[in-house]
């Protein structure tokens, strides 16, 4: 009786460290070197995603977080170090609100209404401090048409899917066409909606 008394009391300190050891990952502090420029923030902040390689990494759980909180680090020292910048910034910032809506890996979509509300009002909110950013209003409204349709609004999700498609096809940048042919796709696909 008492080793196992001994054995539980034991396992009860060693719970907060047990605990911990899974979720270290997520919640390591991560230092990232700040550039010269938000060109070159920005660039390094590509680089180490390209680096990290996240769908590689997903089969070992830890070392899939540790990237994505570095990868995730990276973007937000282009949005820390160059606030007033309006070029690449703006840019930084989509990616740090794609990621926390798991809208860059299905894989880490979380499956949270609340958390899927809060990424569409940062996209409206980053909509309207860059309106004269093509790219950020396309991408914002296809991202948002997406977190509608993981939620089952397809219809708001199918009116933002046709925005994108019907305001940006004869737009010149290619970047932005991509766009247009992704909203496409997804405007073009057959929902079907409950009872």
């Amino acid at each position: 009786m008492k080793f196992i008394l001994r054995l539980g009391l034991a396992l009860l300190m060693l719970a907060p460290l047990l605990g911990t050891g899974c979720n270290r990952a997520q919640h390591a502090k991560v230092l990232v070197p700040v550039q010269e420029t938000p060109a070159k923030q920005y660039a390094y902040a590509s680089m180490t995603r390209e680096n990290t390689n996240l769908p590689l990494l997903i089969k070992d759980k830890n070392r899939y977080l540790a990237g994505r909180a570095r990868v995730r680090a990276a973007w937000s020292k282009v949005i820390e170090a160059y606030p007033a910048d309006r070029e690449f910034t703006p840019l930084a910032k989509l990616n740090v609100i794609e990621m926390d809506a798991g809208l860059d890996d299905d894989r880490h979509a979380p499956n949270s209404r609340r958390r899927d509300r809060r990424a569409i009002a940062q996209l409206e909110e980053l909509m309207k401090e860059y309106p004269e950013f093509d790219f950020i209003q396309a991408k914002s409204m296809l991202d948002m048409g997406l977190l509608y349709k993981r939620r089952g609004e397809y219809e708001d999700a199918t009116r933002l899917f046709k925005f994108v498609k019907d305001n940006y096809t004869s737009h010149t940048d290619e970047h932005i066409k991509e766009l247009v042919k992704i909203s496409d796709f997804y405007y073009n696909q057959t929902y079907t909606i409950g009872k």
